[in-house]
């Protein structure tokens, strides 16, 4: 898709298109003048993962939410908004990248290793499947010329496995109220996937640099849904968008986040995770402010998962018996560590993307350098003792 008004670098959602803009790039930095406008050799790139690349619903929403922040002032959906990593990414002037960007808000860690799209977890996913990394390379237009593949998964992974097998009837105290090894399980589960992408980057790609990160420990507020927007003066308008833009899916899916684009004011301020506290009667909330003993079992969450992708290296010599190369996880685990950059219990807001774009920046250019380094885990017999 092209940017609006030059706002936006140029950048793909579809696999056709973009192989169709990397053909064109490499054939005009061939064969034509390098002063000649228009002509440079750009960064070839692929963005796959979930809501933190994805946030909000932006792979659905950027035309029609454009349409809204310019009509009615609604904002957050809209191409030209910077609400997630790749937003920053994308914007960023130091950065000139030929980008496809395959997420999709919901997904799990298994859509990275998907031969299709296994449709399940992300938005919208039965109706509007997402590509796959493996369909991308498969492409051997695109797959020559990969340079980088940013990858995002685990976070939807982690949460809804705690919410159906973790979080345990509160008994006193949060260690005993909860399965840590059904963590760990999980944890487990989401570096395999990640490792089974690594083996796809070798098979069609081996000279890309894969690029993951951790989450930040999210233990800031307790609110659920991040967009809190009163609509009603403008029901006549939003009942004409709809139905012009032939989007009427995005009502339901809107609604779910705490918009009802029919007209109604509509606010659901709970966590779904919180929720399952609640339900098994950990102590309350006081307004936004997340209970110690709640904010304990989110860190635990996000540290088991953290500590399995410290070995993925380790996971990955043990499956092919080679040594991981081309491949750099940025550890943000103790960025953003203040309310101001959380939007919910899970999303950073704008500023906090930033942060953790900046990060993804300095590897980038580090891997486009040539400086590609060896990432070694610490030794897990050591790292126990």
């Amino acid at each position: 898709m092209f940017c609006f008004m030059n706002k936006l670098p140029l950048y793909a959602r579809r696999i056709p298109e973009f192989k169709k803009r990397v053909v064109r790039m490499k054939w005009n930095v061939k064969t034509m003048p390098k002063w000649w406008p228009g002509v440079k050799d750009k960064w070839v790139v692929v963005s796959e993962g979930d809501s933190w690349f994805d946030f909000p619903l932006k792979s659905l929403t950027e035309y029609f939410g454009l349409a809204l922040k310019k009509l009615i002032g609604l904002q957050g959906f809209s191409i030209d908004d910077k609400t997630n990593v790749i937003d920053h990414l994308a914007t960023d002037k130091k950065l000139d990248l030929q980008l496809l960007r395959i997420e999709r808000s919901g997904d799990v860690s298994s859509e990275l290793a998907a031969a299709e799209p296994d449709q399940r977890g992300g938005v919208k996913e039965k109706d509007y499947p997402s590509a796959t990394l493996t369909m991308v390379l498969k492409e051997r237009e695109i797959a020559k010329h990969m340079d980088l593949i940013l990858l995002s998964a685990g976070g939807n992974d982690m949460v809804n496995h705690a919410q159906k097998h973790s979080i345990q009837d509160y008994n006193g105290q949060w260690s005993t109220s909860c399965d840590p090894e059904a963590l760990k399980n999980e944890a487990q589960k989401i570096t395999d996937n990640f490792v089974a992408a690594l083996k796809i980057r070798d098979q069609y790609a081996p000279q890309a640099c894969v690029i993951t990160h951790s989450y930040c420990n999210a233990i800031h507020t307790s609110r659920g849904t991040p967009v809190v927007f009163d609509l009603t003066a403008v029901k006549r308008l939003v009942d004409f968008l709809v139905p012009f833009f032939g989007i009427r899916w995005l009502e339901p899916v809107m609604k779910t986040m705490g918009i009802n684009i029919k007209g109604e004011y509509t606010l659901d301020h709970e966590a779904h995770l919180h929720q399952v506290f609640d339900k098994h009667h950990w102590p309350k909330n006081e307004g936004e402010t997340v209970h110690p003993e709640r904010a304990a079992f989110i860190q635990l969450m996000l540290e088991t998962l953290q500590a399995a992708m410290l070995q993925i290296p380790n996971k990955y010599h043990a499956q092919t018996g080679k040594v991981l190369t081309r491949f750099e996880f940025i550890d943000i685990f103790h960025e953003c560590q203040a309310p101001e950059y959380w939007t919910d219990y899970i999303h950073l807001n704008t500023k906090g993307y930033s942060k953790v774009a900046k990060h993804f920046r300095a590897r980038m250019q580090d891997a486009m350098a040539g400086r590609y380094t060896q990432y070694n885990a610490p030794d897990p017999i050591q790292a126990a003792s």
